[in-house]
């Protein structure tokens, strides 16, 4: 039986050579590197009371790099807004078209209790499912006015708007550079079906430019 031994010089070059191809591989997916493409967010199944609002938030994006893409933190501002706002406090079926705010502003979420994850498109297939977060606003509306106009707006249809800012880690294995993308939906609530849809007027995600 022998037993080959490797001589220092030879395990400190296959370190260093190790080594430099890994620098490689990271200076090439540093210089190839790209932000998630077509970015867009729906919601769905929204749970509204006066009390705590709960909705699914589903964000579309396609990765064009070779490793998995990851969405843990956020600036979102979350937004109501009705034409049908009741006269008062009655329930009865007298209402006025006016724009309250045009706005009601509901509460802000900067991270989600998840990673939501975007494997490269290469690997992702014809996968169809976003990924998807539930969030979570407790006492909606910035003050106790603005918590009881929210209370008598989800009685009649009204408009959710999710506006603001993504931040991912554009290379997961460095951690250094943070990317951010601007995003934008309305959706259409019908309290009486539960029914959540594209809102025909988006012109709450216009930019001011």
């Amino acid at each position: 039986m022998f037993i080959t031994t490797c001589s220092p010089q030879f395990l400190l070059t296959v370190i260093v050579c190790i080594g430099m191809v890994m620098a490689c591989m990271i200076l090439l997916a540093s210089w190839t590197a790209s932000p998630l493409g077509n970015v867009k967010i729906k919601m769905g199944r929204v749970l509204a009371t006066d009390k705590e609002l709960i909705f699914d938030l589903h964000i579309h994006a396609v990765n064009y790099n070779w490793w998995t893409l990851h969405i843990a933190s956020a600036e979102l501002g979350v937004f109501a807004s009705s034409k049908l706002v009741p006269d008062g406090l009655s329930l009865a079926n007298n209402y006025t078209h006016v724009a309250a705010e045009p706005a009601e502003y509901l509460g802000s979420l900067y991270k989600f209790d998840e990673a939501l994850y975007f494997p490269a498109r290469i690997f992702a297939g014809d996968r169809e499912d976003p990924p998807t977060s539930q969030l979570r606003i407790k006492s909606p509306g910035a003050d106790k006015g603005g918590n009881e106009r929210w209370s008598r707006m989800i009685r009649y249809p009204y408009a959710l708007i999710v506006r603001g800012v993504l931040r991912y880690p554009l290379l997961p294995f460095l951690g250094s550079h943070i990317e951010s993308v601007a995003v934008c939906h309305v959706s259409h609530v019908d309290p009486a079906t539960g029914k959540v849809s594209d809102e025909k007027d988006q012109s709450f995600c216009l930019s001011d430019s």
